[in-house]
């Protein structure tokens, strides 16, 4: 299933205890989620645990919507199994999408697809290449050349022209509407059969 990071940010319950996904760390050069940062408070304690994104659990709804996030295990101890790739994905909303050597936007959004753990689409404004203009453009990860994140920049191999002619969705407050999430669903099935 396709969701946003901001819809899978989400409290969750398990064994009396309460739980929220508040991170993912994914790997810069792949684009696939190797652990889950899950903020837990327990009572007087709180703190927080990576978690293998395999033990999260979504139920969806008739309308292919996350209908609830669960936890398949109880978050253990924080251990840190990550790789010096891996990177906070809520970090990349402070880069701005490059292409052709022009700043186009910032990054708005990313996709997750679940059933594999990876980001494979990255929605970002248009502010700076087209004013006014509202459109927030999907860009596939397999299009990105590389991140700097120094200069917090993230650059595309796509042409202004090619991302020009990319489909576009309104993200409000991090929701997409179901005409979007169909949108998204096509063009990504569509990137998924190019490659």
């Amino acid at each position: 299933m396709l969701i946003t990071l901001n819809k899978l940010i989400e409290p969750i319950s398990y064994a009396g205890q309460h739980y929220k996904i508040s991170d993912l760390l994914v790997n810069r050069n792949t684009w696939e989620i190797s652990k889950c940062v899950i903020t837990h408070n327990a009572g007087t304690t709180s703190g927080n645990s990576l978690l293998n994104p395999q033990l999260i659990e979504i139920t969806k709804s008739k309308d292919d919507q996350p209908l609830s996030i669960s936890i398949k295990k109880t978050p253990g101890p924080s251990k840190d199994e990550s790789s010096s790739d891996d990177r906070l994905l809520s970090n990349i909303f402070e880069l701005s999408l490059i292409s052709d050597g022009r700043k186009l936007g910032h990054i708005k959004e990313v996709i997750i697809d679940t059933a594999s753990w990876s980001v494979p689409l990255i929605i970002s404004d248009s502010r700076n290449w087209i004013p006014l203009s509202g459109r927030d453009i999907i860009i596939p990860t397999i299009h990105l050349e590389y991140i700097d994140w120094i200069s917090k920049c993230v650059h595309t191999k796509h042409t202004n022209k090619t991302i020009k002619s990319s489909p576009s969705v309104c993200i409000r407050g991090g929701t997409l509407h179901n005409k979007d999430s169909e949108i998204i669903t096509d063009y990504y099935n569509a990137v998924i059969n190019q490659n």
